[in-house]
């Protein structure tokens, strides 16, 4: 199993993906990738600005990781009990 890019999946690690139908899997994780890129490039661009200490600077990443992970997690677990393809959600 792959993602959009080929990246591949470990199905042991992460079984509640691997359960979802793979249309909308690929839909959720692009628009969270796309989002996820645009937050770290901001937080890049007000580095630049305003130089953070690496403390800060790691503190705000971590913030952001943590809180995709806690926004994502139950996105992709209320999808696995879904039948695949039963064409209700894209």
């Amino acid at each position: 199993m792959t993602l959009g890019d080929g990246a591949p999946i470990d199905c042991s690690k992460s079984p509640a993906v691997c359960q979802i139908n793979t249309p909308q899997r690929r839909k959720y994780l692009i628009a969270s990738s796309a989002a996820m890129q645009s937050r770290l490039e901001e937080i890049l661009g007000l580095d630049k600005e305003a130089p953070m200490s690496l403390a800060d600077f790691v503190t705000t990443t971590e913030d952001l990781l943590e809180g995709e992970h806690k926004a994502w997690l139950p996105q992709m677990l209320g999808m696995q009990h879904q039948p695949p393809g039963d064409g209700k959600r894209n």
